[in-house]
């Protein structure tokens, strides 16, 4: 009798499938739960946010010590734009926490509101600032951030991702340390529609506190004249186009009645920061 052999329609030992298409399957499911966590805790971060109370903020202010520390001799141009802030916040309730404003060495243009209260403006803007109207505006605008607590949002999702490489990768991983380091650095990017309230949040307190909105527009103007890239980018970015913010404001003013006057001449300390 002749043996014949035959194929083995099941075999232990190989996969039946690719193994390249089951490590690209294993990587799809990790992202996509990462991606789920990311969602589900983003969205818990904007609920609880605008329910923190004030004395949980008040202990941010400790995390951000060390990267603007109030115990450094203060530079003229820092002391100014303090007194413009204060005029700013005049109303604020005595004993609630107060706004400080600290100058950055930076070659871009921009101003950020970090916890604590904590305004930082980047030396840049300053240069290009051409009134105490321009930089009330901006302070202004920074301010309309923290009533909104967007600050505390945009903290809030940087905690969520420093949370999940920690639990994937570790505490002492070298891209833990590098998102630590960015949740005290990085830049706090707001939605359109953050942005809109705090410029209209702006523009209110800077009619109220000097009586008119001169130099209200200034400096989204200079951005829009120094942009290099097409407008339609705007589309797909968080913040406004400058144009659209200049057309919102210059209808806000209209339709409100403000008025526009002199503006105040810039401090000449401002220009010859010693930073």
């Amino acid at each position: 009798m002749e043996y014949e052999p035959k194929v083995l329609e099941d075999n232990v030992n190989v996969s039946p499938r690719s193994p390249i298409k089951e490590f690209f399957v294993l990587i799809g499911g990790i992202l996509g739960v990462v991606l789920a966590i990311y969602i589900i805790l983003g969205v818990i971060a904007d609920f609880v946010v605008p329910r923190l109370p004030p004395s949980f903020e008040a202990k941010l202010d400790e995390m951000y010590f060390n990267v603007y520390p109030e115990a450094k001799q203060r530079t003229d141009a820092e002391i100014y734009l303090q007194e413009i802030l204060d005029r700013l916040q005049e109303d604020i309730p005595s004993g609630q926490q107060r706004y400080k404003v600290h100058i950055v060495p930076n070659s871009k243009a921009n101003a950020l509101a970090l916890p604590g209260r904590n305004i930082v403006v980047y030396s840049q803007l300053l240069e290009k600032a051409d009134s105490e109207n321009e930089i009330a505006m901006v302070l202004a605008h920074e301010m309309g951030h923290f009533v909104n607590r967007d600050h505390l949002r945009g903290l809030g999702r940087r905690v969520v991702v420093l949370s999940i490489s920690m639990a994937l990768l570790g505490n002492d991983n070298a891209i833990t340390g590098m998102l630590k380091s960015l949740l005290f650095t990085a830049e706090a990017k707001f939605s359109q529609k953050q942005e809109r309230f705090a410029d209209e949040f702006a523009l209110h307190l800077l009619n109220d506190k000097y009586g008119n909105v001169a130099g209200a527009t200034d400096f989204f103007e200079k951005l829009e004249t120094e942009r290099k890239y097409p407008n339609i980018i705007f589309f797909f970015a968080s913040h406004p186009s400058y144009q659209n913010r200049i057309k919102i404001l210059e209808n806000l003013i209209k339709e409100r009645g403000y008025k526009i006057k002199k503006k105040i001449p810039i401090d000449e300390v401002v220009k010859k920061m010693s930073l």
